[in-house]
């Protein structure tokens, strides 16, 4: 358990298997139910989840139903969230709430950007450069792949005048992260495939 006061700017679950978010219940303090919130539990500022933790159905684990319910709640408010990724089966989820992607377009956001409010010329000294989740590959599937619809990310950390580049692969096998190349190269986004750390993708 934490210490009273102890929080975080971010909080990212890449995607919901169990081995990624288990506990997660226990841990942290949740808009969405009085019963996770406690001076004992951390709090988030924001949290970051791709679109699959928000429109999968028929989730098992208690700790990966916790966080669908707070990026839901959080997503309805408009506030204290971000969604990577637009497919149309977030569209609809949006719809069935009697909201559009527009009206949340603040909250949500699709490879080859940037998270906004995060700089490496400003005080927060990181930037943070979308790969995926690609939503057209979710368009194409039809249906959630929590891996291949994992957050994969490019940091680049400043620290004085020297820039550090991590590469966060999260869980994506070589077909997706062959996709990812492809994409980034036709884009002319090369530099954000170099890295000096790299978090080895769970099908490496």
């Amino acid at each position: 358990m934490s210490e009273k006061g102890k929080s975080l700017s971010v909080l990212c679950f890449t995607h919901l298997d169990g081995d990624h978010c288990s506990r997660s219940g226990d841990v942290f303090w949740f808009e969405h139910a009085i019963s996770r919130q406690s001076d004992t539990r951390v709090k988030f500022d924001e949290l970051w989840v791709p679109a699959a933790a928000i429109v999968e159905t028929g989730l098992m684990h208690t700790d990966a139903k916790v966080i669908q319910k707070e990026a839901k709640h959080r997503l309805r408010e408009g506030k204290g969230i971000k969604v990577f990724s637009s497919p149309k089966g977030l569209e609809d989820w949006l719809r069935d709430e009697g909201l559009t992607l527009e009206d949340r377009k603040d909250c949500i956001l699709n490879a080859g950007e940037l998270v906004p409010g995060l700089s490496v010329s400003g005080t927060e000294k990181a930037e943070f450069f979308i790969h995926c989740p690609l939503c057209w590959k979710q368009d194409e599937e039809d249906e959630v792949v929590r891996n291949e619809d994992s957050i994969v990310l490019h940091a680049t950390l400043r620290e004085g005048s020297r820039d550090s580049r991590v590469l966060l692969g999260s869980d994506v096998n070589s077909e997706t992260l062959s996709q990812i190349v492809r994409s980034t190269k036709r884009h002319k986004n090369q530099h954000r495939l170099e890295w000096d750390v790299l978090k080895l993708f769970h099908h490496c």
